[in-house]
């Protein structure tokens, strides 16, 4: 598979979730809201196999906080955890937004892409660009939890928000590492 159908794949989990949840008009009460999850957990799990046995791409880490959290509502399907259904379901999108903020820790911590997954940037930059996606993300919980209810203002506008900050801070970040090599080798030429 190519690196565009690969990010492609990343997002057919959400995809998928939102067609369906919105095609059937999800409830509590009904077991539309539980088959979503289902779905969404199972295609996420499929993709997140493919995507890790392409050593070289970098996850998306919106995405797999995305596709953590169908995951994870797919176990409290399965297992009968009816107390995280009933909070996903009550502070829909927020806990959402919750697993990209624990992806966007997790990622800043321990791995040498950080948050926005960025190739080749030094360490100082990629904890500041970071600590802009973190802020971000907290910052679209934040409006997903103010506009609870309004699918547009809570659930879509939040994440295209995120998707546009982590977007430009790629390109920044891509920006700056091209114009610093560039320079590294004027100066290697002058010497």
């Amino acid at each position: 598979m190519g690196e565009k159908q690969l990010k492609f794949l990343e997002f057919v989990p959400l995809i998928l979730y939102i067609t369906f949840a919105r095609a059937v008009g999800t409830d509590i009460a009904g077991p539309q809201w539980k088959v979503s999850f289902v779905i969404g957990g199972a295609v996420s799990t499929f993709a997140l196999i493919v995507l890790l046995r392409n050593k070289n791409f970098i996850l998306n880490r919106i995405t797999l906080g995305v596709n953590l959290f169908f995951i994870s509502g797919t176990l409290a399907v399965v297992l009968r955890l009816d107390s995280v259904l009933d909070l996903y379901w009550r502070f829909n999108p927020a806990p959402m937004f919750a697993w990209v903020i624990t992806v966007g820790f997790a990622a800043t911590l321990f791995s040498p892409h950080g948050f926005t997954g960025t190739r080749n940037m030094d360490r100082n930059r990629m904890y500041l660009h970071s600590a802009l996606l973190l802020t971000a993300a907290i910052i679209a919980m934040g409006i997903s939890l103010f506009f609870q209810g309004k699918i547009v203002y809570a659930d879509i506008l939040p994440f295209i928000g995120l998707f546009i900050v982590n977007d430009r801070l790629q390109s920044r970040s891509k920006n700056e590492s091209s114009s610093t090599a560039s320079h590294g080798g004027c100066h290697a030429n002058r010497k």
